[in-house]
């Protein structure tokens, strides 16, 4: 899923992001296919794998949405739950 070419998708919404129709769609995409493999190799206690989604997801968009939440909280949680 996270090599598939995707496009803008029209829906009615109360309150539209438009903002994400002029951004770069393939690079949107690919930072939330890294997300969610970072959460899923958290969720397996997989923190090799984890820190590099995480790194990859870095290196692509420094800003990312929670970038100082993940980089924070999760070693913290590793050392609770795992």
């Amino acid at each position: 899923m996270a090599k598939t070419s995707i496009e803008a998708d029209f829906f009615a919404v109360s309150q539209p992001d438009l903002l994400s129709l002029y951004g770069d769609l393939q690079q949107q995409h690919k930072e939330k296919c890294l997300m969610v493999a970072m959460l899923a190799a958290a969720g397996l206690g997989e923190i090799a794998q984890y820190e590099s989604a995480r790194a990859e997801l870095t290196a692509i968009n420094p800003a990312w949405p929670k970038a100082a939440l993940f980089t924070t909280v999760m070693p913290f949680i590793f050392n609770r739950v795992h």
